[in-house]
């Protein structure tokens, strides 16, 4: 039997013991809880359109592609800010609070509009950009933009802001009077 004693591990802690480098990111479940509810999103931009392709025959030419086109680049704006998130991208992150108030925003103004029409409309995508804005996300913690980082991040708030936006009031200029 060789009762040799094993080598010593070369083990080197940057923290508390149980601790990852990921937990001292004090963004960490900002940008978790926003790619959480981009990626919903996304996937309800996804059956929305296979509904919209559904109901083909039953759709105006026009309707259908207006709302074609807004999915598509909703689509694509959620997909890029979703994997500008995952690689923790400063833009992106800067993101995160105008997106959610631009959803928080046309969301209370559709329930708005469906309780004039006597209805209850629960705007799930509202509240959802409030719980994400409940996650710590003061101004000091967020990361330095330069002006390339400062125009991509007006860019896809106001891309994304006209979706939402179409989104909301395309139903209400296509509906026939009555």
């Amino acid at each position: 039997m060789d009762e040799t004693a094993p080598e010593p591990m070369d083990v080197t802690v940057d923290g508390p013991i149980g601790t990852s480098p990921a937990d001292s990111d004090p963004l960490r479940q900002y940008r978790a809880w926003a790619t959480a509810l981009f990626v919903i999103l996304l996937v309800v931009a996804l059956v929305a359109s296979a509904i919209v392709l559904a109901a083909l025959p039953s759709v105006s030419p026009i309707t259908l592609v207006g709302a074609v086109t807004n999915t598509l680049v909703g689509i694509a704006v959620l997909t890029i800010v979703a994997v500008a998130l995952g690689r923790a991208e400063p833009w992106a992150v800067h993101a995160i609070a105008p997106m959610c108030v631009v959803l928080i925003v046309v969301g209370v103004g559709r329930f708005l509009v469906a309780l004039t029409a006597s209805e209850i409309n629960i705007p799930l995508e509202a509240v959802g950009g409030a719980l994400v804005l409940t996650r710590d996300h003061r101004a000091a913690l967020l990361p330095p933009l330069d002006a390339g980082g400062r125009r991509m991040t007006s860019v896809i708030v106001l891309v994304f802001s006209a979706v939402q936006l179409l989104g909301a009031v395309g139903p209400l200029l296509t509906a026939s009077p009555g």
